[in-house]
């Protein structure tokens, strides 16, 4: 029974994984309740409930991030549309616990492989049928609207085809450079820059991290916890004070053509909101359907109504954040992403689960760059803000269950060294008596002789 259940989490896990990589819009939100009915259905059970109460309370920088979300209700122009959005957000968070539980307990590895086969083969396929055979071969998009879809589905899922390969070969290796290929082709700078950029960031962690000398170690990590949590929370402060400061840089110094187009928007909605981004105009009030949005009240929304109505973001994903929820929400959720680091550095304290952590590690810090230039968090539940979840809470939950099996094993040192202190006691106080025994034998048999 218990293989059969394995193999039904594996085809779950896999057929989310596609859902999320293969075009946008598959994984809508009748998906992603079908599929949490499913894990509940599955695995719902007291010891499990318990679990993602406790990944709950260690994620509190993320909850604190939702609560503020749903205050900002109490301002936002469309109220009803904020709660509704927010609901949708905590779902996912269920939803990305459940999956993690699930990731974490069959063999990851190998359904992570076989999916990305399966991807790999669908991808080129789509490719060729929508780019090759329209007499474009380079700046491909696949199923995707444009290149900067592609790109970084392909780039995290590389991270996810190098975690998943524990023996290299020449197949292996063939695979790598085919999808390195098709990451080239999609002439997506930011994409294959930050993959680049990631790759040699993780090289130089934990190449130095496996240098350091072992009886260094748990001065290192000590003092490097107490310095991030400092830095953390300074970068927040300082956020909170000065933001109109950095604000006002952004609009003195960016210009319109910057990224495609990209600094006109960013300056178009700061200007319009210029005077609300202390707490915000309200969590997905800046963008929504039809006049439910913010871009409708701006001269772009004169100048070029066509181009406005099919926007969904103005592709700077702290730009929307920090008109949404404001340089408070903003700041809170730079604590969530320092405090993800944080749990990174944690995991990478205890040397295991090293593969693991290597992944969260990639997949993580690449998503939090590319937000810059796309909107992925807090939005919806595209596949990067799902990596994003997925990376934080597998983190939370592999330090917390390392936490907890080093609290048992200390408890079991202390009761053996109990019951190993209560043998020694038994055994001198037996030892005592016997002794004593035989003094008193003694003395009878020297007063039977002396009489």
């Amino acid at each position: 029974m218990r293989f059969h259940k394995n193999t039904l989490y594996s085809l779950l896990i896999s057929s989310n994984l596609l859902f999320l990589t293969l075009s946008n819009g598959l994984f809508k939100r009748p998906i992603l309740t079908l599929y949490l009915l499913m894990f509940l259905g599955l695995s719902l059970r007291p010891a499990l409930i318990k679990q993602m109460f406790s990944l709950c309370r260690r994620c509190y920088p993320l909850m604190i991030v939702f609560v503020w979300c749903a205050v900002t209700a109490q301002w936002s122009p469309w109220p009803k549309v904020t709660y509704y959005e927010l609901f949708w957000q905590l779902i996912l968070f269920g939803y990305v616990t459940l999956f993690v539980l699930h990731f974490y307990a069959i063999n990851a590895r190998r359904v992570v492989y076989y999916t990305f086969c399966f991807w790999l083969c669908c991808t080129y396929l789509l490719v060729m049928k929508n780019d090759v055979l329209a007499g474009r071969v380079l700046e491909i998009s696949g199923a995707f609207a444009n290149k900067n879809n592609l790109g970084p589905i392909i780039s995290v899922f590389l991270f996810f085809y190098l975690y998943s390969v524990q023996r290299w070969n020449l197949w292996r290796v063939g695979m790598l450079l085919a999808t390195f290929l098709l990451l080239l082709a999609t002439l997506s700078k930011t994409s294959i820059a930050l993959f680049v950029l990631v790759i040699v960031l993780a090289w130089l962690i934990f190449s130095w991290d496996r240098l350091l000398i072992h009886r260094f170690r748990r001065f290192y990590y000590g003092s490097g916890r107490i310095v991030a949590f400092g830095v953390s929370v300074t970068l927040v402060l300082l956020f909170v004070l000065y933001y109109r400061d950095l604000v006002d840089w952004v609009l003195t110094h960016v210009r319109e053509e910057w990224l495609t187009g990209r600094g006109k928007l960013w300056l178009v909605m700061l200007n319009q909101s210029y005077e609300k981004l202390f707490l915000g105009v309200g969590y997905s009030a800046v963008w929504g359907l039809g006049d439910n949005n913010l871009i409708q009240e701006t001269e772009l929304a004169q100048y070029a109504p066509e181009w406005v109505e099919k926007l969904a973001a103005s592709d700077g994903g702290y730009v929307d954040m920090l008109i949404s929820i404001g340089a408070i929400g903003t700041a809170l959720f730079v604590y969530t992403i320092c405090d993800f680091f944080m749990t990174f550095y944690t995991s990478l304290r205890t040397q295991k689960n090293v593969a693991i952590t290597k992944l969260c590690f990639c997949v993580g810090t690449f998503v939090v760059l590319n937000n810059v230039t796309e909107t992925k968090f807090l939005l919806g539940s595209g596949f990067s803000w799902f990596c994003f979840l997925f990376c934080y809470v597998l983190l939370k939950y592999i330090t917390g269950k390392e936490r907890v099996l080093s609290r048992r094993s200390l408890n079991h040192r202390s009761l053996n060294e109990q019951a190993s202190g209560h043998c020694i006691l038994n055994n001198r106080i037996s030892n005592s008596r016997i002794s004593n025994n035989r003094i008193l034998n003694q003395r009878i048999l020297n007063n039977k002789v002396s009489s």
